[in-house]
């Protein structure tokens, strides 16, 4: 019964640390990957979308939802973007 409202749409994560994997994959059904953040935020949303690509997770094409935060004045805010892979 449960799977039959199961989001059909695959929710992965990126980070850092063993740890989040472990925490996130279980209870929410998220596909977690390993990876170093880099000082850029920049640089940390290409270098996902590079893995989730070389990981054949994505194709071409594929618009993403990308949930991660920024610093806007001298506040961290969340922020919600849309990015496609080439």
């Amino acid at each position: 019964m449960t799977n039959t409202y199961r989001y059909t749409k695959i929710i992965v994560t990126l980070g850092p640390t063993t740890e989040a994997k472990t925490t996130l994959v279980l209870p929410w059904g998220v596909e977690p990957f390993k990876m170093q953040f880099s000082d850029d935020p920049e640089t940390t949303i290409i270098n996902a979308l590079a893995t989730l690509k070389q990981n054949s997770w994505c194709l071409p094409g594929t618009w993403l939802v990308v949930i991660t935060n920024a610093l806007a004045s001298s506040k961290v805010i969340d922020t919600l973007q849309l990015r496609q892979i080439e």
